[in-house]
């Protein structure tokens, strides 16, 4: 059994218990906050560097592309008034 396997069923009995015993409606929303916080943490995680070769993440990738964008846009405006 995996460890994905053996926490659905904790979660399963939780859910199920948790309708006549309070105890049980605790653990459920303490797993539910567990899982909403493993589930962030891998979103924030794929917002770094996702496990690439390269340093950069997501944001920082976009950060410097959106750089070298803005200096090729600010050169051709500089070229374009020199011209006229």
């Amino acid at each position: 059994m995996t460890e994905r396997q053996a926490e659905g069923i904790l979660r399963n009995v939780c859910r199920d218990k948790a309708v006549t015993d309070p105890g049980y409606a605790i653990a459920y929303g303490l797993l539910a906050l567990a899982e909403a916080q493993r589930e962030t943490a891998e979103a924030l995680r794929r917002l770094g560097n996702n496990d690439a070769a390269t340093a950069m993440g997501a944001l920082e990738m976009l950060g410097h592309r959106l750089g070298g964008a803005l200096d090729n846009l600010a050169d051709a405006v500089a070229t374009q008034r020199e011209d006229e």
